[in-house]
C-alpha cells in the first residue's frame, strides 16, 4: 500500500477559501477513488505567522494508483482551487505531493 501525501501551503488571509476548496472539491473526489481510504486533512504546526501549511493524505492500493492520482487528478483539481468561487491561484496554492511505501 502507498501513502499519498499532498501538502499545502498558504497565505492565513485564503484560510477559509482553502478549507471550502478542500473540504467541498478535494476531499469528495478522493472519496470518489475505489482504492483510497483513510482519508486525512490535517493543519501542519509550523510556528510562521506569514505562512499556512495543511496536508491531505490517503492511502492508495498500490504506487500505479498513487502516481496516476499525483499525475493527474491533482494537477486538474487545483485548477478548480484557481477558479471561482475559491480564487487560489497557482502562485497562492503552493503544493508538493509524496508517495510514501507503507511498511
Amino acid at each position: 500500500m502507498t501513502l499519498l501525501n499532498t501538502t499545502f501551503c498558504i497565505s492565513p488571509a485564503d484560510r477559509e477559501k482553502f478549507h471550502s476548496w478542500v473540504t467541498e472539491i478535494l476531499i469528495p473526489a478522493i472519496g470518489e477513488t475505489p482504492d483510497a481510504a483513510d482519508i486525512k486533512y490535517l493543519k501542519i504546526n509550523q510556528g510562521d505567522d506569514n505562512t499556512m501549511a495543511f496536508a491531505v493524505q490517503f492511502v492508495n492500493a498500490d504506487e500505479d494508483s498513487a502516481m496516476r492520482w499525483r499525475d493527474t487528478e491533482i494537477p486538474r483539481l487545483t485548477a478548480i482551487a484557481g477558479a471561482s468561487p475559491y480564487g487560489l491561484s497557482a502562485e497562492r496554492l503552493l503544493h508538493f505531493t509524496t508517495l510514501m511505501e507503507i511498511l
